[in-house]
């Protein structure tokens, strides 16, 4: 986990910097982080709560966002299986972009669910402590900095760090190029386009290489 932290600890203090500027207290900002457990959805909801949106927009917003968990949530699904409900209830809660690339390598390495949890609880701590801190010391941190491409970059190189054969790398082009284009969709929509389609486009250039 510790690479992801590089990426991931920006993030969240921008997250924090930004519930501050939102207007949102300490108990709220933890509230938010804790339940959705997503950075690029808590942007979302603390954008639409800082712009007065309704409820319905700031839902809609995280619910797109967070439509990709799906994906991961089927891709995992089969480690899990024989566990007790209660595990997979927990795992589940913290099942995002970090926990999901160091726990599949983990149970592609036969590291079981240990190592998915220790995972988990090493992105939590760091996650809670990067988001308050943001709302610390944000303020104090100069904007030439750009912490908010810090996550992004990271993913970039991760994404073609692992795309190692041709669907892969299909995914990634197609997907990065909807990505792109879809920024001016509403509610955050571009980040489904773009997963839809990469995935599509791999699943297509497999079975015709078959």
């Amino acid at each position: 986990m510790l690479p992801w932290l590089v990426g991931v600890a920006p993030f969240g203090l921008v997250v924090g910097l930004r519930a501050a500027d939102a207007g949102l207290s300490v108990a709220e900002t933890s509230a938010l982080a804790g339940f959705l457990f997503s950075g690029s959805a808590q942007l979302a909801a603390t954008d639409a709560i800082q712009a007065g949106s309704s409820a319905a927009v700031a839902i809609g917003s995280v619910a797109i966002i967070s439509a990709r968990l799906i994906m991961y949530s089927s891709a995992i699904s089969t480690n899990w299986r024989q566990t007790p409900l209660g595990f997979r209830a927990l795992a589940s809660a913290f099942l995002i972009d970090p926990t999901f690339a160091v726990g599949t390598d983990g149970y592609r390495a036969g590291r079981g669910h240990r190592y998915y949890a220790g995972s988990a609880a090493a992105l939590v701590v760091s996650w809670f402590c990067a988001v308050l801190g943001g709302m610390s010391l944000g303020a104090f941190m100069p904007a030439y900095l750009g912490l908010e491409y810090a996550v992004a970059l990271f993913l970039l190189a991760e994404a073609v760090d692992s795309a190692d054969d041709r669907p892969a790398r299909t995914a990634v082009l197609v997907g990065g190029a909807f990505g792109v284009l879809g920024t001016a969709l509403p509610l955050h929509s571009g980040m489904l386009v773009a997963i839809i389609g990469g995935a599509t486009a791999a699943v297509f250039v497999e079975r015709s290489s078959r």
